[in-house]
């Protein structure tokens, strides 16, 4: 009989451990689907999100990538979140940082894809900012979904 208990404990544990690898694998595509968003608007030439547009201005003037920028900024909202939030800032919420990189690195990457995109006439430009919106609503509809983490910028 504990033989059976401990095969059904065993099983629970690895199903819950699959369903949180699932929710983190979700996680991190709506990541990916945000920053691609991100690229789209940006490439729009009508201005930027403006948690982006510090990063996306320091791009424009300086050496550093757009993801690095973002990812330098990001980072210093941990650091504010850790000193904001003192004993109430969970540990599990430094995975902010892993999410934070595949974030930055996938701006870079997306900004690289769309290298093609540069929309000259206003309606072009309109259009491409609205079906950048769309992706980036539909990236964060997933990257909230399963209520893992919180990324740094909302986490502040």
């Amino acid at each position: 009989m504990s033989e059976l208990v401990a095969s059904i404990r065993s099983s629970v544990s690895r199903a819950e451990a699959g369903r949180l690898a699932l929710r983190y694998l979700c996680f991190a595509a709506g990541l990916i689907v945000n920053s691609f968003g991100i690229a789209f608007i940006t490439k729009a030439a009508l201005g930027t999100s403006p948690i982006s547009s510090i990063p996306y201005v320091l791009d424009l003037r300086f050496q550093p990538t757009f993801g690095e920028f973002t990812f330098v900024l990001n980072m210093v909202y941990i650091v504010a979140q850790v000193v904001l939030l003192r004993r109430d800032f969970q540990p599990i919420q430094l995975l902010q940082v892993v999410a934070n990189l595949v974030f930055s690195a996938f701006i870079d990457v997306s900004m690289g894809l769309l290298s093609w995109l540069a929309p000259a006439a206003l309606p072009a430009q309109l259009g491409s900012l609205a079906l950048g919106c769309c992706i980036l609503a539909f990236g964060l509809s997933i990257e909230v979904a399963p209520r893992v983490i919180v990324v740094p910028g909302e986490g502040i």
